[in-house]
C-alpha cells in the first residue's frame, strides 16, 4: 500500500505478517429508499431511519476484520479513535502502520488516540487502491449480507446482530481466492488451507478434473470412494 506520512514523504508500506498493516474505513448500510433515490430527503439524510454507519478496522495480511462498529449517523473522529483503541484492546498486538481515506474523521484521530499509539503510524492515502482489501470487504458485506436480508433490519440491535454474525463467518469460515482457499483465520493462524493438498471427485463417471494454475502447488484431484455426508451448520442461529 502507498501512503503518506505526516511528514508529507510518500512511502510503500507492505503488510508482511498479521497485525502489521491495517486498514481503517467507513461504509453506509442503506435502509428502505435510503441512498438509493436522488430525491429529498433521502438524498440528502444520510443516517438512521434511511441508513446505518458501519466503521470497520481490518488486518491487511490475513483480511480479519479486527473489530467493528454500527452508528446511526456518521461517526465523529472520537468514535473512530475508541474504535481503534478497542480494537487494539481485542488483538495480540498492535499494528506498525495504520491506513485509511482522506476523510475528516481520520485526518484528526491522530491528536485523539491514546497511548500506546504512535500519530507517526498512521497515513491518508492519495492514490486509488491503497484500502481496497476493506472496501472488497464492504461489498462483500452488502451482497452477501444486506441484499440477501429478507427484511429490512430497523433496529440498531439486530443489525448487530447480522453484522457480527456475518464478520465471524467471514474471519472463520469464508475462503478467499487470493489466499488459496484459505481463510483469514487460517492466514492469522498459520494453518495450511483445506485446499491446499487435494480436491475430492464425488462423481463416479467424470474425468478428474486437471491442474488448476490457480490452486496452490502440488494440489492434486482425487475420486472419492464412498459415501459422502454434507453437514450444514448455522452461525449464530
Amino acid at each position: 500500500d502507498s501512503d503518506s506520512s505526516q511528514s508529507g514523504a510518500s512511502r510503500t508500506v507492505t503488510a508482511r505478517y498479521p497485525h502489521h498493516v491495517w486498514n481503517v474505513d467507513l461504509t453506509r448500510l442503506p435502509l428502505v429508499s435510503g441512498l438509493w433515490v436522488p430525491w429529498l430527503p433521502q438524498a440528502l439524510l444520510q443516517r438512521w431511519p434511511f441508513c446505518f454507519w458501519l466503521a470497520a478496522v481490518l488486518d491487511h495480511r490475513s483480511r480479519a476484520v479486527v473489530a467493528t462498529k454500527l452508528f446511526l449517523a456518521l461517526p465523529s473522529a472520537r468514535d473512530v479513535a475508541r474504535l481503534l483503541d478497542s480494537a487494539r484492546r481485542q488483538a495480540p498486538t498492535s499494528p506498525k502502520y495504520i491506513v485509511s481515506d482522506q476523510g475528516s474523521q481520520f485526518s484528526t484521530t491522530t491528536a485523539l488516540v491514546p497511548p500506546p499509539w504512535d500519530p507517526s503510524c498512521f497515513g491518508a492515502i492519495g492514490k486509488s487502491g491503497s484500502i481496497a482489501v476493506i472496501e472488497r470487504f464492504f461489498r462483500s458485506l452488502k451482497t452477501e449480507l444486506l441484499d440477501r436480508l429478507p427484511i429490512l433490519l430497523m433496529r440498531l440491535s439486530a443489525m448487530r446482530r447480522e453484522v457480527d454474525a456475518y464478520v465471524l463467518w467471514y474471519n472463520e469460515h469464508r475462503p478467499h481466492q487470493g489466499h488459496f482457499g484459505c481463510t483469514p483465520a487460517d492466514v492469522r493462524e498459520s494453518k495450511k488451507p483445506a485446499a491446499s493438498t487435494t480436491d475430492w471427485e464425488t462423481r463416479s463417471r467424470y474425468p478428474l478434473a486437471r491442474a488448476d494454475p490457480s490452486r496452490p502447488p502440488r494440489a492434486r484431484t482425487r475420486r472419492l470412494k464412498g459415501r459422502l455426508v454434507l453437514e450444514l451448520g448455522r452461525v449464530h442461529g
